[in-house]
């Protein structure tokens, strides 16, 4: 008699045993221009955008349509899921500074500010 094999229970296992989809990878976004780039860092310390347009020299109209931009950029639609979208393709860092790597499921839909 074999030994029993170790059960796994990661995802693609599991989707695979109950016959579901397994997680979708998020693909890389493009390459962003600089002056939506630089929203992400500010982004990620919850800044108004009255905050951010006095820091970027912008209008409060000004970074909201820089923000939409930014959203449609990364296929999100709030500012959370813009910083979760960044940190999980690399283009923010985690606190601990060690970039977390791209694939985990998309962040949260809802409308932002």
């Amino acid at each position: 008699m074999s030994p029993a094999s170790p059960l796994r229970f990661d995802a693609p296992t599991l989707a695979d045993a109950f016959g579901l989809p397994g997680p979708r990878a998020r693909p890389v976004p493009p390459p962003l221009p600089g002056d939506l780039a630089g929203l992400l860092p500010l982004l990620a310390h919850d800044l108004t955008r009255a905050q951010i347009g006095a820091i970027v020299h912008l209008s409060e109209s000004g970074v909201g349509k820089r923000l939409r931009h930014l959203y449609a950029a990364l296929d999100v639609h709030s500012r959370a899921g813009a910083v979760f979208a960044a940190v999980e393709c690399g283009l923010l860092r985690e606190p601990d500074g060690a970039p977390s790597p791209c694939g985990a499921s998309r962040a949260d839909r809802g409308r932002g500010r």
